[in-house]
């Protein structure tokens, strides 16, 4: 009888060392974002959903609903703050923080490499734990929208600030773009995504700027001509969940799932970087004409950005971000 009761507590032991982490306490937590299948939310959201499995043996599991299926980004971050639902892929809660607009700015992030700094560093934690103590989520990273944003039209090559002279530029309704559209000399065209393919197409406006991976998926090609990659603000990503899904994790598996964002946060930029590279092969084997950084006058941008834009931007965001952002080398 000895033998059978050490027998047993050996194969009790074996399996709570085999158990996954937070045996027990399966969750199974729903992110939503508005991206297609092929959206850098899409992408990396199932890299951070990888991580999550392994570093919790499966305890965790994360199910992403994309293309809207869930809501509206508006939607989506209400659900979120009031609880009821669990996660979301989005943007820095603009609609309700006034200041974060300022992480959409264009041109306040140098290149790619200020970015990470800038997300992955201090800065990047005092944002997160505004985030948490003003909204009452749970930000657990912050990831770059794949690229920046890039400006494209059906008139004009754009090298300069001049060539923007009079451009119908599409934008979000959201000043950190019409305030620098506008000092360009372009004319800011508040609309939403989903009419601009047409208004490009019947000319209401000349361009639109956004990252290649919405010019390539929306076909903007077919309607645009030139292609300038100019810096014009790369998004963030905030990746959050709610109070109520974050309270359903054990401290461990908590732990685990804030490794998996800050290492997707480290690995995803390189893929949507290279994957910049291949859009921009796409769109020129379809025609358009595409300037490249060694020819455009990126000084004459960033002088009327500091000098005409950032003054009024600070007046909508106020100084303390853009002190912050700015001041990361």
């Amino acid at each position: 009888m000895r033998r059978v009761f050490l027998a047993v507590g050996a194969l009790v032991a074996l399996a709570v060392l085999a158990a996954p982490l937070g045996a027990g306490a399966a969750v199974s937590i729903r992110v939503g974002h508005v991206g297609a299948p092929i959206s850098p939310q899409q992408q990396a959201g199932e890299i951070f959903a990888k991580l999550v499995q392994a570093k919790t043996g499966g305890a965790v599991e994360i199910k992403l609903f994309g293309g809207s299926t869930l809501g509206s980004e508006q939607q989506l971050q209400e659900g979120v703050k009031a609880g009821s639902m669990d996660g979301l892929i989005a943007g820095t809660w603009e609609s309700f923080l006034k200041w974060a607009g300022v992480f959409q700015t264009p041109f306040i992030f140098r290149d790619y490499d200020h970015f990470q700094k800038v997300v992955t560093g201090p800065v990047g934690q005092d944002l997160m734990a505004a985030v948490e103590a003003e909204l009452g989520v749970k930000p657990l990273f912050i990831v770059q929208h794949a690229s920046f944003r890039r400006i494209t039209n059906s008139v004009r090559p754009i090298l300069k600030p001049e060539d923007m002279k009079g451009l119908k530029i599409r934008d979000p309704n959201v000043p950190a773009y019409s305030i620098v559209t506008r000092a360009m000399g372009a004319v800011p065209v508040p609309m939403d995504f989903a009419e601009l393919y047409m208004a490009l197409s019947r000319k209401v406006v000349d361009g639109q700027h956004n990252p290649l991976s919405h010019v390539v998926g929306s076909k903007f090609f077919e309607v645009q001509k030139y292609l300038t990659l100019v810096p014009y603000g790369l998004p963030p990503h905030v990746v959050s969940l709610s109070k109520n899904a974050w309270g359903r994790l054990s401290a461990e598996q908590q732990k685990a799932v804030l490794e998996a964002g800050a290492e997707t946060a480290r690995t995803f930029p390189s893929q949507g970087i290279a994957q910049e590279r291949e859009y921009i092969e796409q769109v020129k084997a379809k025609g358009m004409v595409v300037a490249e950084p060694k020819d455009i006058d990126l000084a004459a941008f960033l002088k009327i950005f500091n000098e005409q834009c950032v003054p009024d931007l600070k007046k909508v965001y106020g100084e303390k971000w853009f002190n912050a952002i700015l001041a990361v080398k």
